[in-house]
C-alpha cells in the first residue's frame, strides 16, 4: 500500500505494519502533521499502537492525538444524543445516529478509536419536514440548496448548520439506483436501535456519494468495521441489491483487508451491471408511459 499510514491501520500483521510505521515516521515532521495523519492514529488497535511507538520520543504526541479522538468521540455523540431526544419528544421517529458518529460508539475491543469528524441522522423521508421545523426553534439552520420534498426520491440527505456545529439529516445510507431507493428505505428504517448496526454502517461507507467526510480513507473504516462481528453474508447480499459498486469495492478488499472474508457466491460484476441496466431500462419505461397518461 502506498500510504504508509494507512496500511498500519490496514495491516494484516504487526511486521508489516512496523514497516509502514518506518516509513511514515522518516518523512513526517511531527510538528506539522496533517490533520488527517492525527486522525487515522487513533485507528490503529492499542498493541499495535505501543509496538510501533516503543521508543518514539514523539510518543506522548502520538498518544494525544488518541485522548483528543476520545474527548471529540464523546463530544459528537453528546451532540447525536441530545438531537435524537429533542426529535422523540416531539414524536419523530425513528431516528438512528449513522456516519462517523455511529463508528465511534459501535467501538472495539482492542483499543482502536474512529474519531467522528461529522453528526448524521436517519429518519424516514416523510418525518424530516417535521424534523426540521423542531430543529429550527432549536437554531438550526437549512444549508442550501435545500432539497424539496419533490426531489427526495433522489437526494438522499440535507444539511443544517448551527454556529460552528453541522448536521446531516439523510433517509437513505446508501444512493442506489431510482428503483432500488424505495427497497433500500425499508431495509434501513427495518432495523431498530439507537445507531446503525455495524453492517449497515459498512455498507454506508462503501457507497459513493452516502455523506461520509472522506478525510479518512474509506479502506480504513473497512478495515476498522470488520474486525467486529458481521454478518457478512447479509453484508454482501444486501451489497449486491442495493449498489453494485458497493460489492464490487468489497470484492477488491477480500484478501488485501484483515477480517473481509470472501463471499460463498460471487455475483458477476457483469451480470450485475446488466441487469441494473434493463431495470433501469424498465422503469423509465413505465413512468414514460404513466406521464403520456397510458396505463
Amino acid at each position: 500500500m502506498t500510504d504508509p499510514l494507512l496500511g498500519c491501520v490496514t495491516a494484516g500483521t504487526d511486521r508489516e505494519a512496523v514497516a509502514a510505521w518506518s516509513r511514515w515516521r522518516s518523512a513526517t515532521d511531527i510538528d506539522s502533521i496533517p490533520r488527517r495523519d492525527t486522525l487515522l492514529v487513533p485507528m490503529i488497535p492499542a498493541a499495535r499502537r505501543s509496538l510501533l511507538q516503543e521508543g518514539d520520543p514523539a510518543a506522548p504526541i502520538l498518544t494525544g492525538f488518541v485522548r483528543r479522538a476520545w474527548t471529540q468521540g464523546a463530544v459528537f455523540a453528546a451532540l447525536a444524543r441530545s438531537i435524537v431526544g429533542t426529535l422523540h419528544a416531539a414524536g419523530v421517529g425513528p431516528v438512528m445516529i449513522g456516519g462517523s458518529t455511529a463508528a465511534f460508539l459501535v467501538g472495539r475491543d482492542d483499543g482502536a478509536v474512529r474519531p467522528p469528524t461529522e453528526t448524521t441522522l436517519f429518519l424516514p423521508r416523510q418525518h424530516v419536514d417535521a424534523a426540521v421545523e423542531i430543529l429550527l426553534r432549536d437554531r438550526w439552520e437549512p444549508r442550501p440548496p435545500r432539497p424539496p420534498r419533490s426531489a427526495r426520491s433522489w437526494a438522499s440527505g440535507l444539511m443544517l448548520d448551527r454556529g460552528a456545529e453541522s448536521l446531516r439529516i439523510a433517509w437513505r445510507h446508501v444512493v442506489p439506483p431510482p428503483w432500488r431507493s424505495a427497497r433500500a428505505e425499508r431495509m434501513l428504517f427495518s432495523q431498530r436501535g439507537a445507531s446503525l448496526p455495524a453492517e449497515t454502517l459498512l455498507l454506508s461507507r462503501l457507497a459513493p456519494d452516502a455523506g461520509w467526510d472522506d478525510i479518512i480513507p474509506w479502506q480504513a473504516d473497512v478495515a476498522y468495521l470488520s474486525a467486529l462481528p458481521l454478518d457478512w453474508e447479509s453484508v454482501f447480499q444486501a451489497a449486491s441489491i442495493l449498489v453494485p459498486a458497493v460489492a464490487d469495492r468489497l470484492l477488491e478488499s477480500c484478501g488485501v483487508i484483515p477480517g473481509v472474508p470472501r463471499p460463498s457466491w460471487t455475483p458477476s460484476p457483469v451480470l450485475r451491471r446488466e441487469d441494473a441496466w434493463s431495470r433501469g431500462l424498465r422503469w423509465t419505461v413505465r413512468c414514460t408511459r404513466r406521464i403520456v397518461g397510458h396505463r
